[in-house]
């Protein structure tokens, strides 16, 4: 396996203390997520239930509730200067995307803790009481060209993926 790829789980991934509910601390130890670059981030909705849209024809159409997500995502570069959108995708119970933080004022957990306060503030305003997202999210540090290229593929094609289940939906390192 390279030494870029910093699988979930993996390197920089530890455990927090019993008194911390011995939940995994998910960001990479002694990292700045402040640091500009490009970072993949997933996040996922409480239970998964897959109610922000349906996967119809090889096309995602999203759902009212996936639409306000599509717009808060979108306003992220409004809210945070300094950072820009690359590729996204909403599927039925999660969100894929890659943030370029270029010269942020905020860290990535901060951004993201925006992004889901916002978009569930939205939801559960127009639908009350029927949105929550789970606690924390993945992210994954892209740490090169071919990372970035191969973060964006895994982002395109995962609709086809989803539907039939096509491949694993891991994010596995581009063969050498």
């Amino acid at each position: 396996m390279p030494t870029w790829f910093l699988p979930y789980g993996g390197a920089g991934v530890l455990m927090l203390s019993m008194e911390e509910k011995g939940r995994k601390r998910q960001r990479l130890k002694g990292y700045d997520y402040k640091t500009p670059g490009f970072y993949f981030i997933t996040t996922v909705v409480k239970t998964r239930p897959q109610i922000l849209g349906k996967i119809k024809r090889n096309m995602f159409v999203l759902s009212d509730l996936g639409a306000i997500i599509l717009g808060c995502w979108h306003d992220l570069p409004v809210h945070y200067s300094g950072i820009d959108l690359d590729a996204f995708i909403v599927m039925p119970d999660h969100l894929h995307g890659i943030i370029h933080l270029i010269e942020p004022e905020k860290n990535l957990s901060e951004i993201m803790r925006g992004f889901k306060s916002n978009s569930s503030w939205r939801i559960n305003k127009r639908f009350p009481g029927r949105f929550e997202w789970q606690r924390s999210f993945y992210d994954h540090i892209i740490r090169n060209e071919r990372d970035l290229q191969r973060v964006r593929n895994y982002i395109y094609f995962n609709v086809q993926k989803h539907k039939g289940h096509i491949g694993k939906h891991s994010l596995d390192p581009l063969p050498v």
